[in-house]
């Protein structure tokens, strides 16, 4: 049987108890310092609240083997407790008592953010404000509403939307980036139906195309980067072209095209700036190269309900 310590707020419930856990495997919370404490018959947790310390002492056969694994303990909350010029109140603190421990972790890493961590101490002044902070981690788009409501929060909840879709976005890239790797998975195989010879094509990730008509492109609006490329050579006559598609990945159907993804679907022609990685395939991209795109439009795989679609 394995017992796990859960958090430092349980341990300092305990105030002064002794605990005894038999038999057990017993994980004491990283915070602590400590990990697996091997397999044992029992063992003891005196926790001093007061003192903000914690005994272990480990029994085995009636023995004692181990005596006083000794930690100065600080709670989550009271780290939070610092960012403030003014102590949190007694209902703040048993607000966030009653918030999980990877909530908490969000709250302190927002508190010290160096950019934006600053105005968010100045909006968490009472109970009801860190309910909003709260509503705006669960669904980030709240922050539109609650805008509307009070503006104070307008620039912080705002900023956090487009950090968390930024995040959001590189996740789901990578999702599809795996999912790319793999010829049976269903999001090739819903690409496949897009693009029927997707087989005889390699597909390449991080690849640079100049959209200024110029090499090298240097400058922002000179060039674009898709998120996916499918390449293949088609012999014309004694022409020998680089045809491509455009891939890229969109958290929905309706999410808009980048200003340079707009611009570059008006063409037909691009130069390599970066050659990309290979996720399928062995046709490899130079610097300089010219590819060409057909008439089809850009290829755009979404999720709609969490489904994801092509």
């Amino acid at each position: 049987m394995e017992y796990e310590i859960a958090s430092l707020r349980y341990l300092d419930a305990l105030n002064g108890q002794k605990l005894l856990l038999t038999p057990s495997v017993i994980i004491v919370d990283n915070t602590l310092g400590y990990k697996k404490i091997g397999t044992l018959e029992n063992v003891y947790i005196t926790v001093n609240n007061d003192a903000k310390k914690a005994n272990i002492g480990v029994y085995s056969k009636g023995e004692k083997v181990v005596l006083s694994l000794e930690k100065n303990l600080k709670s989550e909350i009271d780290e939070i407790d610092t960012f403030f010029n003014t102590s949190l109140s007694a209902e703040v603190k048993h607000l966030l008592n009653q918030w999980d421990d990877d909530l908490l972790k969000n709250l302190h890493k927002d508190l010290s953010s160096k950019s934006t961590g600053g105005e968010l101490r100045q909006l968490l002044k009472a109970e009801d404000d860190f309910l909003k902070w709260k509503l705006i981690k669960e669904d980030p788009a709240y922050a539109f509403k609650l805008s509307k409501e009070n503006s104070s929060w307008t620039k912080w909840g705002k900023s956090n939307f487009f950090k968390e879709m930024t995040k959001e976005g590189r996740e789901f890239e990578s999702f599809c980036l795996l999912k790319l790797k793999d010829k049976t998975s269903d999001v090739y195989m819903m690409l496949k139906n897009k693009i029927p010879d997707l087989d005889s094509r390699t597909i390449l990730s991080n690849v640079k195309l100049c959209i200024s008509g110029k090499y090298p492109c240097k400058e922002a609006g000179e060039y674009f980067k898709p998120d996916f490329v499918a390449v293949k050579k088609i012999i014309d006559g004694d022409v020998e072209i680089l045809d491509i598609v455009i891939i890229d990945s969109k958290l929905s159907k309706s999410t808009s095209w980048t200003i340079n993804q707009t611009e570059a679907q008006k063409m037909f022609e691009y130069i390599v700036k970066s050659e990309g990685k290979v996720l399928q395939g062995n046709l490899k991209l130079n610097k300089e190269n010219l590819v060409y795109r057909n008439n089809s439009s850009f290829v755009r795989i979404y999720k709609e309900n969490d489904i994801i679609k092509v």
